[in-house]
């Protein structure tokens, strides 16, 4: 096998890891499976929030409540990764 053969095996292989890799990201959102349900609950949540506040006169102030929460789930992604070995 020449050169030119090896280096396309090779870059056939590359090209199906870095493909898996895109397909698992995509999956995955502050590194937990199935991410984009998460981001569809915090949506969901802040419209209720903003709809409740404004029906009920609520003084809920939604910035300091978004920074929890994302906090949260870059900590659960952190303590997810690390229970199943990855970085």
């Amino acid at each position: 096998m020449g050169w030119e053969e090896e280096l396309e095996v090779r870059a056939e292989e590359f090209g199906e890891r870095a493909e898996q890799f895109g397909k698992r990201m995509e999956r995955e959102c502050f590194g937990l499976p199935e991410g984009n349900t998460i981001i569809g609950v915090l949506f969901g949540l802040a419209i209720i929030l903003v709809g409740a506040r404004e029906l009920f006169d609520w003084n809920i102030d939604l910035g300091p409540f978004a920074a929890i929460v994302v906090g949260v789930l870059i900590i659960a992604g952190v303590l997810y990764n690390q229970s199943k070995g990855r970085r």
